[in-house]
């Protein structure tokens, strides 16, 4: 077979299809085997794709061999029934003993099923978020398979590799029943003329194809006016695939590349919310990894949806698509799959193109434009846009909402100011409401930012409040000029978890029209940050090594740390151990939490009490650094590796449903026999320690277990196992005497 990329590979060269080489006419009779091919002799690889029928989601699931009934959505958790057992071959081959011929007019292809194309990522809302929403990602997944020309999958031998089409869900072809032998095309059983090649190797309802990571936008577009979404019937399927065609070629234009290196797809998705089914709209890159060519237009998404919209208007007036409108140079384009008309009717009649603008509460901002791709890639974009590395370049923060909801120590909150002043080399400033009130935690770690070159300032509230329901949430001063960033979700501008995150209500934009705010200087109260009856740990490497050898680390450096404590915990008994701390949502985070609380552990019998938050991650984890999409399994195995790492202890998971319900702080109380009390306070919790890949197959874990075969697929891991801290900056535990 000649060289092709993949996704063209399955079309061309699926078993059964015919191809034209140097005149001559050859059928592709079967797949080259990953075993046979590479001679390790492994196990072949088999994943399972799926989609649910409930909500629309699809996915992969890499090296399934079992538990293929237990598979849930990631997205819904319904337990999926679409599911197809997938084989990538390494290439294709053709029946050495086959006869070729010279006639092209009989050629045979078969049928390429349509990508599978999903994406988990940020989600922002169109100008006017009644007219929907994008949802884009550089870890969209694109699975691309062949079913066959009965679209029932194909029969493989696994011993040779020859495959032919399934007839039809459960009827192999005759030369690969399970009772006849047929003629090897290759592989371990070489190839010959001789039908020496057993039919109990045939595998049946195998799908031939291969997945792919790579940057993804979504568009989910309903009627403003009704609120009904563009729907699942096949009517509006074609009106989303024309879309999707045109906002690719849009796109395309827009950044001067052909618009083959994108393609283009329809996913049904029912809306979790109002139970709608709807259709929507996708534009991928084509290359592996990604290209940025389907993001590089999301700050201009307004003018490229309307320049999508009148690409539909076809100068020559043609039916449905043409090369002067939609047909272009694809060939992948199917031209009675798309109909512009129809497309337009349903522009007509929603009036959706009367909504793309700015919503009346941003209007009144002198100078506001759309900021479509959000606050973070907006001050990445303000980086490139530097006349020199060297010129002042200041990032001004305000911190908003209640007080009592900021997480100042939060591991992604500090890393992204750090990365900022440390690594870009920016000025940063937090600036937060005058008459702001902050317990003594929250003025040690403005404290530990301004020794870091992070200076807090205060400014008035009505500084903040552009206008009514409208927040600064960055101001970016370079250039001689001031260009601020503005939200309508007061939660996006909260030190914590969500702060400058996007969400489908949220609505970003920018101005150069504001004037920078009046700011002054913070003054942090010392005195009451010196106080004897502390005693603080500052870590950087001193705990990497073993995951099973965390516990022994951490209580060496108490004896020379805090040998006052240490000599304490080995001489008085700790009757409970409570620990509170929000983010205890992955498996890492739980087996290091577990290791942690052993260090405080004897042999008697302690209680343990855990305060978290409850896990409910949008989407289904892959790696073990991932959280947990539901709390139940949360529960279990936070639990049982505490009991597995203190077999004495008696052990309570208490979960929350909002992180407002616990304290920012992670705090770890010991409660002594004798009644006495110590608190360690843990500046960013077990978040600031991460997983040592090596080898990479410890990184992954499989969510799609049940919580026993989770916990036991940690366990297994636990001997392997190396952590690390996740940045060159400190983290500090502050003993209370």
């Amino acid at each position: 077979m000649s060289g092709r990329s993949f996704d063209v590979a399955l079309r061309e060269y699926a078993p059964g299809s015919s191809l034209v080489i140097d005149g001559r006419v050859y059928r592709s009779a079967g797949v080259l085997l990953q075993n046979y091919e590479s001679g390790n002799g492994k196990p072949l690889k088999f994943d399972l794709t799926w989609r649910c029928n409930n909500c629309g989601a699809t996915g992969v699931k890499e090296n399934a061999y079992s538990n293929k009934e237990s598979l849930k959505c990631t997205h819904c958790q319904e337990t999926v029934t679409d599911i197809k057992t997938v084989l990538k071959p390494l290439g294709f081959a053709t029946d050495f003993f086959e006869p070729t011929s010279n006639d092209i007019t009989s050629q045979k292809f078969i049928k390429m099923a349509l990508p599978r194309v999903q994406v988990y990522g940020e989600t922002l809302p169109l100008p006017d978020p009644r007219c929907g929403f994008l949802r884009f990602g550089h870890d969209g997944t694109v699975f691309h398979h062949s079913s066959g020309e009965n679209e029932h999958g194909f029969a493989v031998c696994l011993a040779c590799g020859r495959a032919e089409s399934m007839l039809d869900a459960t009827t192999p072809p005759k030369l690969l029943a399970a009772d006849k032998e047929h003629r090897p095309i290759g592989g371990a059983t070489g190839s010959h003329k001789e039908k020496s090649c057993s039919g109990r190797n045939v595998k049946t309802n195998l799908y031939l194809g291969y997945h792919t990571q790579t940057d993804v936008l979504e568009l989910a577009l309903r009627d403003p006016v009704s609120g009904e979404w563009l729907s699942d019937s096949s009517e509006y399927q074609i009106v989303a695939r024309t879309l999707a065609v045109a906002l690719r070629d849009t796109i395309a234009e827009h950044i001067g590349i052909a618009s083959t290196e994108m393609g283009f797809a329809v996913r049904l998705d029912k809306d979790l919310a109002s139970k709608k089914t709807r259709s929507i709209i996708q534009v991928f890159d084509n290359v592996s990894g990604g290209a940025g060519f389907v993001l590089s237009g999301l700050n201009n998404i307004q003018l490229l949806l309307m320049q999508a919209f009148q690409l539909l208007r076809c100068p020559a007036d043609c039916a449905n698509a043409c090369s002067k409108c939609l047909a272009s140079s694809d060939s992948r384009v199917e031209q009675q799959q798309l109909d512009r008309k129809l497309a337009l009717a349903w522009l007509a009649n929603c009036k959706i193109e009367e909504y793309l603008h700015l919503p009346e509460q941003f209007q009144r901002i002198d100078g506001a434009e759309l900021c479509a791709v959000g606050p973070i890639r907006f001050i990445q974009a303000c980086q490139t846009r530097r006349k020199s590395n060297e010129q002042p370049f200041t990032l001004r923060c305000y911190l908003q909402g209640p007080v009592e909801h900021w997480d100042l120590a939060l591991p992604g909150f500090k890393d992204r100011l750090l990365t900022w002043k440390l690594i870009d080399k920016l000025n940063i400033e937090l600036v937060i409401p005058k008459q702001t009130e902050l317990d003594i935690e929250m003025q040690r770690q403005l404290s530990a930012y301004r020794s870091m070159g992070i200076p807090t300032y205060t400014v008035s509230e009505d500084a903040i409040k552009v206008s009514q329901n409208n927040f600064i949430g960055v101001q970016v001063l370079f250039n001689d000029s001031c260009i601020s960033v503005i939200t309508n979700s007061e939660d996006a501008t909260i030190a914590g978890e969500n702060w400058l995150i996007t969400a489908e209500d949220t609505i970003w934009v920018s101005s150069e029209k504001l004037a920078p705010a009046l700011i002054s200087p913070f003054e942090v109260d010392s005195s009451k940050l010196v106080n004897d009856s502390f005693a603080i740990l500052e870590l950087t490497e001193q705990l990497n090594g073993t995951i099973s050898g965390f516990a022994a680390r951490l209580n060496e450096l108490l004896q020379v740390k805090a040998p006052d404590f240490a000599t304490r915990l080995s001489t008085t008994a700790v009757k409970q151990l409570t620990y509170s701390d929000r983010y205890l949502k992955s498996p890492w985070a739980a087996l290091l939490c577990s290791k942690l609380l052993s260090a405080f552990i004897s042999d008697n019998n302690v209680k343990v009490l855990i305060n978290t938050v409850s896990s409910n991650s949008v989407q289904q984890g892959k790696f073990i650094t991932h959280d947990w999409r539901f709390d139940t399994e949360q529960q279990h195995i936070l639990h049982n590796l505490i009991k597995n790492a203190c077999a004495t202890a008696e052990v309570t998971v208490n979960t929350v449903s909002s992180a407002w319900e616990l304290p920012h702080s992670r705090i770890l109380t010991v409660d002594w026999a004798d009644n006495s009390q110590t608190q360690f306070l843990l500046d960013q919790g077990v978040g600031y320690w991460k997983p040592n890949f090596t080898p990479s197959i410890l990184k992954e874990h499989d969510f799609y277990l049940d919580a026993e075969g989770q916990l036991e697929d940690i366990l297994g891991k636990l001997e392997d196992l190396t952590v690390i801290n996740s940045a060159n900056w400190s983290t500090y535990f502050v003993i209370k005497k």
